[in-house]
């Protein structure tokens, strides 16, 4: 009950930071599980999944609500890649950025 609430925690800070810089979200990340208790590999999960989904809504969101489709300019950029790859890139990109920053935060009060 404690990660779930943990995990929804995330889920809404980060999907906010989806409006605004992107590097509040791993600052978040950090701040919230230096302050709350769990195993290293518990925060990496609960940061990777819960930033991951938050982002990849928020941007799948702006994706059908807009005229102009960016997965499909950036799926050219890339190289004519599918537009679900570059969803998955989206969400492993914040996911790991995210998970190691929670973890880093969890590790860091363990040694202080």
């Amino acid at each position: 009950m404690k990660y779930t609430i943990y995990f929804f925690t995330i889920f809404i800070l980060t999907y906010l930071t989806g409006y605004l810089a992107w590097w509040l979200a791993p600052i978040l990340c950090f701040a919230f599980f230096y302050f709350f208790d769990c195993k290293s590999w518990q925060a990496f999960a609960i940061g990777l999944t819960a930033s991951g989904f938050a982002w990849l809504l928020a941007v799948l969101m702006k994706e059908f609500n807009s005229s102009v489709r960016i997965g499909e300019i950036l799926a050219t950029l890339f190289g004519n890649i599918q537009v679900t790859h570059i969803y998955i890139l989206v969400y492993l990109t914040i996911g790991l950025v995210c998970g190691f920053a929670s973890m880093t935060g969890r590790l860091l009060k363990e040694i202080t």
